[in-house]
């Protein structure tokens, strides 16, 4: 079957490259089915670091899109409707940076009793701007999880 035992061993090391890109997204990306996002958004003088919102109904989102003065956000809660927000929550999570040069990573969104712990990677360039940035982590979690949630932890790596 093999020539040689190279041929056999690099066989091996090739199934499991194979095995492990397969298999990668589903150990590397736990919050996926929160569909957690983070997105560049326009700061301003009341973003502050872990400011954390609870969203319950179209209502709220409309009214929290609004105060965005340039909403980046709309195309990502298009589909949150009254039939979304029955059984649902959004979350959202501020990160505020002395750059617009800084750039961030979702890395895990995980629900620990009442807290959500959100851990981002932060990348910071050797040289950056001297212009503010926000950053917004979205996700979703239930109503009956939102109901207990007493704090939102933010975690930067």
């Amino acid at each position: 079957m093999w020539k040689t035992k190279n041929d056999f061993i690099l066989q091996k090391l090739l199934n499991f490259l194979f095995m492990l890109f397969l298999f990668m997204p589903l150990v590397a990306c736990s919050y996926t089915s929160r569909n957690a996002q983070i997105i560049h958004t326009q700061w301003d003088d009341n973003t502050e670091d872990g400011k954390y919102f609870i969203i319950d109904s179209v209502e709220e989102l409309t009214e929290y899109i609004a105060t965005e003065s340039e909403s980046r956000m709309s195309k990502y809660v298009e589909n949150c409707n009254e039939e979304f927000f029955k059984n649902n929550s959004l979350v959202f999570v501020l990160i505020s940076e002395g750059s617009g040069s800084v750039s961030h990573k979702l890395k895990d969104v995980k629900i620990n009793g009442d807290v959500i712990d959100v851990t981002v990677k932060r990348k910071v360039p050797e040289i950056g701007t001297c212009d503010m940035a926000e950053w917004t982590v979205m996700f979703e979690i239930t109503k009956e999880e939102a109901s207990n949630i007493k704090d939102v932890n933010l975690i930067q790596k």
